[in-house]
């Protein structure tokens, strides 16, 4: 069905003529249906007539109609540091990015559509990696964190109400700023290809648009799913009324790649749930991949002037990452407080504050406690690299990336005995366990840590056992394989 539509459509689209020539074809069509004709015709209307898409060179004509796996960065584009969900796309860019037939697109909401990136937000896409321009990355990353800056500080100085009416104003702004650019883009003619979602949308009127583009059969979206936390636990989530919204994905997706067999168990139960068992057959677990092409055994650790064992929690500072349990716990360790210390590494989130003054606490009892917000990759191999031990003792996960970092950096994790976490730290075979909800639980995982216990000493020793586990160019190709499957 979609290769014969595709025909029909890209024979079409090729054709020279003007916009009312082009619609007469497509009502002439027949091997397009009502919806998709309708869908098309809208398109066509709208895209057409931007001045700013006229094609740029003689080649861009061709590349408007393509057979194109398309994997959607929009919101990564637009986000200034790095999360979890964003080293996942930044990783997967950068281990597609000379791959045949597949393009990096955004979603521009002034065209309801797809278009290519320009070369400024590749390099943001892929700078994670030495290889991108450092200019050019810094430029675009400062654009984006004083944005992302000014909406947290207007967030905390008005009342809600009066917030999103300055944000829906400043989307208006921006919008009609960019349909009067005289910038050129490249927007591609939606002709049945395969789109990769590796992002949780949250932008209602995206999802909308991208449900029409799919009922109307002319685009097949294969989402990553990462969780269900907000409906599992919704006292962590830190958004609500957009997760429902985002859920709506799932309702026209083609087919879902879930990062863990726990969070495949998860959405078993949703699509159970709301009466969509037809997609559960179509939904494969695919675990996330990890960067070095091999993994590393224990590695030799320099021990600083103090002697203090150095243990690294990564993660943006939240409730659902529950540092402050980790930061609480250490009240049960005040005779090990010369021993160690905690080096916090993450992005600034809800739960800053309450940390902040956990920290000063712990400070004034003697324990030594850094904290390094929004670092650069090299900052966080540099972290890895120096850590005696890793502590992940999040609440829920979809996955838990710092666990297999650590094992990759040759370093035991200390993380939850809960869902995807013991399943990740029993498949690396180098964690010990700790009951995530129970500081007494935590202290005692560190104890085994800093005084160098038989548990870390076993779990040390599995760090020199191989472990068979997919790069994330490895993980990207599978991703593909998955999303071109009949």
């Amino acid at each position: 069905m979609f290769a014969e539509f595709s025909t029909e459509l890209r024979k079409i689209v090729s054709q020279q003529g003007t916009l009312d020539t082009l619609l007469r074809e497509i009502d002439d069509a027949k091997q397009l249906h009502r919806d998709q004709k309708r869908e098309l015709k809208n398109f066509m209307s709208r895209t057409l007539n931007f001045n700013h898409l006229k094609p740029v060179d003689s080649m861009a004509t061709s590349r408007l109609v393509s057979d194109d796996i398309w994997i959607d960065v929009t919101h990564t584009i637009d986000f200034p540091h790095t999360s979890g969900v964003q080293r996942v796309v930044r990783s997967m860019a950068w281990a597609l990015n000379k791959e045949p037939k597949v393009k990096f697109v955004r979603f521009a909401h002034e065209l309801r559509a797809y278009r290519y990136l320009d070369q400024d937000e590749i390099n943001h896409l892929l700078r994670l990696h030495s290889s991108v321009d450092s200019e050019g990355v810094s430029r675009w990353s400062l654009k984006r964190f004083l944005i992302s800056n000014a909406k947290r500080n207007l967030k905390k100085l008005l009342p809600e109400e009066l917030y999103n009416i300055v944000i829906a104003g400043y989307r208006v702004i921006l919008l009609t700023l960019r349909s009067r650019s005289k910038r050129q883009y490249l927007i591609p003619v939606p002709a049945g290809n395969i789109v990769i979602v590796p992002e949780v949308v949250g932008v209602p009127r995206r999802i909308e648009w991208m449900g029409m583009y799919a009922r109307a059969g002319l685009l097949r979206f294969v989402p990553i799913f990462f969780d269900i936390i907000p409906l599992k636990r919704p006292d962590l989530a830190v958004f609500g009324d957009d997760f429902a919204k985002y859920l709506e994905v799932f309702h026209f997706a083609e087919k879902v790649s879930c990062i863990s067999e726990s969070v495949r168990e998860d959405l078993i139960k949703y699509l159970k749930l709301v009466d969509n068992e037809k997609l559960i057959a179509k939904t494969k677990c695919h675990l996330l991949g990890c960067e070095p092409d091999d993994f590393v055994s224990a590695t030799a650790v320099t021990t600083p002037s103090d002697n203090r064992k150095s243990l690294l929690c990564v993660g943006t500072i939240e409730k659902r990452k529950n540092q402050l349990m980790i930061v609480r716990s250490l009240e049960h360790l005040k005779d090990l407080a010369s021993q160690f210390k905690l080096v916090f590494v993450g992005n600034d989130g809800p739960a800053y504050a309450e940390f902040s003054k956990e920290i000063e606490k712990v400070k004034k009892m003697g324990f030594d406690v850094e904290v390094h917000l929004s670092v650069t990759e090299k900052l966080l191999k540099e972290a890895y690299s120096k850590c005696y031990a890793t502590l992940f003792c999040s609440l829920e996960e979809g996955f838990g990336l710092p666990i297999l970092e650590s094992r990759s950096h040759g370093k035991v994790c200390l993380t939850s005995d809960k869902g995807s976490m013991k399943e990740i730290g029993m498949k690396t075979g180098s964690c010990l366990f700790a009951a995530p909800e129970s500081t007494e639980s935590i202290a005692m995982g560190i104890r085994e840590i800093v005084t160098d216990g038989a548990k870390f000493k076993e779990a040390k020793l599995s760090l020199s056992q191989p472990l068979n586990w997919p790069t994330w160019q490895q993980y990207s190709r599978e991703l593909l394989k998955f999303a071109r499957e009949q």
